[in-house]
């Protein structure tokens, strides 16, 4: 039986990565040569006779070799192999968008973009400042709480939360520019939090670090019919 199930495993294991690594080779295949390139069908059923073939053949493999003394070492390739899928399995959870889900409570994040006057092109600051949230709802920036400090004006914003990609709010600059603001926030917050201090925009991939620009948020937790405070 400790045979069987290690041979079953093993096999099991193996069919989606030859799978997976199936699908991939063709898809670099059309990408290089379309023209030759098998159809999805024809592709998904090639995938899956690799896989049911890895399945038999591996699965074969490893009885064979587990009643020839060999049992020990099989295990532990099925092993390693079984923590790769569970590493690969949490990362990929990890990176799925979360909903957050709490009993009669909404998820908010506020901020605050500070921004000095002479950035502003003419533009009043809702116009010339864009703040967006991937997985928020209800944006609002409130022009009538605007208020000045110094050769600086400071919008807040707010958007209610109920999906979450990353913790990040993007700032659009005057229709040119996407600055990037990345937020310190646990995986789930449990609980409000503090306002952050003010910090300047990131360094990203297609975003830009203008001067003159700063972003502060908070996370709450409020009841579900509360709007603002």
């Amino acid at each position: 039986m400790e045979r069987f199930l290690t041979a079953f495993v093993l096999g099991l294991c193996t069919a989606p990565l030859a799978f997976i690594l199936t699908l991939f080779f063709i898809d670099s295949i059309n990408r290089s040569d379309p023209s030759h390139s098998p159809t999805l069908s024809n592709s998904l059923v090639l995938g899956l006779g690799l896989a049911v073939g890895s399945f038999v053949c591996l699965g074969g493999l490893a009885w064979f070799l587990a009643e020839h003394g060999y049992l020990r070492p099989v295990q532990t390739v099925t092993g390693l192999i079984v923590a790769g899928w569970s590493i690969a399995g949490a990362v990929f959870a990890w990176k799925e968008p979360r909903h957050l889900d709490y009993t009669r409570q909404q998820a908010v994040i506020e901020a605050e973009i500070r921004m000095a006057k002479s950035l502003l092109n003419n533009q009043p600051l809702p116009q010339a400042v864009i703040p967006s949230f991937l997985g928020g709802d209800f944006d609002h920036s409130d022009a009538e709480r605007i208020r000045e400090e110094g050769d600086f004006l400071i919008m807040p914003w707010e958007t209610k939360v109920t999906v979450v990609y990353n913790w990040t709010i993007w700032l659009t600059l005057l229709n040119t520019q996407h600055l990037y603001f990345p937020m310190n926030l646990s995986y789930r917050p449990t609980q409000s939090t503090d306002w952050s201090a003010w910090a300047a925009p990131s360094p990203h991939k297609n975003s830009t670090t203008p001067t003159g620009i700063t972003l502060r948020y908070r996370y709450r937790l409020v009841p579900q019919s509360v709007e603002r405070q």
